[in-house]
């Protein structure tokens, strides 16, 4: 004969969804500023605003900064996030931005990958800037480095990033 646990649903949970969900949510933010998935960023997000996710955050609120959920945030990110599609979808031309957090990002593991193969870079020229705001007023800052000196076996050649 087997017995059955009945599993109620905690803190721990809506911390777990929370951050699953907050997670997604940057995910698809970085897909749609360069113009990928946009469909499926519109889709769950206004899944996200009907589905009753954000109330569970709101009624699980957790003051443990190891078990975070934050109805406030999420819902400031679908809003965001459904402010970029939409901007998409009106005008239909889309220049890919980048944030200069995703560039640092990938420049550092580009870094770590050359240094573990026994190559180096060495930055020649300071790195450029570019602002914009967008119409949400959100500041979008990029960077891009000018050039780069690669280094392998013991010889120098030019390397250009963009």
């Amino acid at each position: 004969m087997r017995t059955s646990t009945k599993r109620t649903f905690e803190i721990t949970d809506a911390a777990w969804l929370y951050k699953e969900t907050v997670n997604f949510l940057d995910v698809l933010a970085r897909e749609v500023r360069e113009g990928k998935n946009v469909m499926l960023a519109s889709q769950f997000a206004r899944w996200l605003q009907f589905s009753g996710l954000i109330k569970i955050f709101e009624a699980y609120p957790s003051s443990a900064p190891h078990l975070v959920s934050d109805a406030a945030a999420v819902s400031t990110k679908v809003n965001d996030l459904l402010f970029d599609c939409g901007e998409l979808f009106r005008g239909g031309k889309f220049d890919p931005k980048y944030a200069a957090s995703d560039i640092a990002e990938i420049n550092r593991k580009l870094d770590e990958i050359l240094k573990r193969s026994g190559n180096s870079v060495q930055a020649k020229a300071p790195a450029e800037s570019s602002a914009e705001t967008s119409p949400n007023g959100r500041t979008i800052t990029t960077t891009y480095p000018v050039v780069a000196s690669y280094k392998r076996n013991g010889m120098a050649a030019p390397l250009t990033r963009a």
